[in-house]
């Protein structure tokens, strides 16, 4: 272990590198602490595996942490685990703190936690060598972003290496972090617009049972959705706000299905979704309206041209499940009242037909498939053979937030590479 300097730092850092190990401690390469504390070891379940021995404020090398109990080479051959900075808090050189390190995390100038992340690979003990013999290991050799204005999309590209022994498929993905704003992969908003006229009657039951296996799908996808409600009786009103709750979600459903109503303002409750998704959507979240009715709407204010603007302009995903134009009753409605053409004018709109018989599959697989991809735009699924290099690809939307530099992580489920962004005013 280093000796750590006499003056405190006024900001922290850890350096916590890849590394094989024979599962008995790791070592963190160097780490510099705002005051005089302790560096943890976070496994994967979140709660610390192991804590070093006091340390005071100032530079320190090589610390080696000795793990609680050894990691196992057959259980946990290759994993990511974090080092964390932990404050002394009863100043008596003993750590004594809750194996959550959450209450004790030392912070940096920046007030957020001084940590790093590294993936750990155990020995065989029987021969030393590293045991990850057959595994696919994705290392990112450089990341790069092109700047670019607030009106323009950024470019960001990766030169990911797969230097395991075997082939492998890993998702890369990328996260943009500023002052104010963190975009990230997996984050999805939906607005579900609900119609709960008596012409629904015939198909609630089926909304019912299929929006649960639509929530039911992101789940298992780890998609990380946030769900609000709208009703289309006059007046159109927001029955939710944005929770992750699906279990609150489902209650709120059942509540429009069951009121009934005689009204479709659809125009409006899509207007009113959109306004919902600009005032309360989180800034690293895809936005999606998913529309769900029988008939067209009632109102023309705003008009079907006006909503495809906005939809664009929002870079908002709009999903129609109604029947098509020619089925009833949507065929009483003229052209520009109904939601396949207002699908068609939408940029990222997509319809499915309410009354098909595949209606349940096409919800569960494919509206469902749909929403997952739109969560995914910030990542990527990439296969290699051993030994093989590729350069990876993804465009940044950038009209959405503030210019100003931000930190771009890219990750595979071995490796992190960060670089810079800036994007300048229009």
């Amino acid at each position: 272990m280093g000796i750590g300097t006499a003056q405190q730092e006024d900001t922290g850092e850890i350096n916590f590198e890849n590394q094989d190990t024979d599962g008995q401690s790791v070592t963190v390469e160097s780490a510099t602490l705002t005051e005089a504390g302790f560096i943890g070891i976070v496994g994967t379940n979140g709660f610390l595996i192991g804590v070093s021995s006091h340390l005071p404020a100032g530079d320190h090398s090589d610390v080696e942490v000795p793990l609680d109990d050894p990691l196992d080479e057959g259980a946990e051959l290759d994993t990511e685990l974090k080092a964390v900075a932990l404050v002394d808090e009863d100043d008596d050189q003993q750590y004594t703190g809750d194996t959550d390190p959450h209450g004790q995390l030392m912070l940096g100038a920046d007030d957020r936690p001084i940590s790093d992340t590294a993936n750990v690979v155990v020995e065989d003990r029987s021969t030393g060598e590293p045991s990850n013999v057959g595994r696919a290991n994705f290392r990112i050799e450089s990341v790069d972003a092109t700047s670019a204005s607030a009106e323009q999309s950024a470019n960001i590209t990766a030169e990911i290496e797969n230097v395991g022994n075997a082939s492998g498929t890993q998702n890369i993905s990328y996260t943009l972090e500023g002052e104010d704003i963190t975009t990230g992969a997996g984050a999805v908003d939906i607005v579900f617009v609900l119609d709960q006229s008596g012409s629904m009657d015939d198909d609630n039951a089926a909304v019912r049972q299929e929006l649960q296996n639509f929530t039911d799908q992101l789940e298992s996808e780890n998609v990380d959705a946030r769900y609000a409600v709208i009703e289309m009786e006059r007046p159109a009103s927001t029955v939710q706000n944005f929770t992750s709750n699906v279990t609150e979600t489902r209650t709120a459903v059942e509540r429009v299905l069951q009121d009934g109503g005689g009204t479709e303002d659809n125009f409006e409750a899509l207007d009113q979704s959109l306004d919902l998704l600009e005032s309360e959507s989180r800034p690293n979240a895809q936005k999606i309206v998913i529309d769900i009715t029988d008939e067209g709407s009632n109102n023309l204010d705003p008009t079907q041209a006006e909503l495809a603007d906005r939809f664009n302009e929002t870079n908002t995903t709009y999903i129609a499940v109604t029947p098509g134009p020619d089925q009833s009753p949507m065929a009483g409605y003229p052209t520009d009242r109904q939601k396949q053409p207002l699908a068609n004018r939408t940029e990222s709109g997509v319809w499915y037909n309410l009354v098909d018989d595949d209606f349940g599959e096409q919800f569960t697989d494919e509206i469902a498939g749909t929403v997952v991809n739109v969560s995914r735009q910030n990542q990527r699924e990439l296969t290699l053979d051993a030994g093989e290099r590729e350069t990876v690809t993804f465009q940044a939307n950038t009209s959405d937030i503030p210019p100003e530099s931000y930190t771009v992580t890219v990750e595979t489920e071995n490796d992190t590479a960060t670089t810079t962004l800036t994007v300048g005013s229009s």
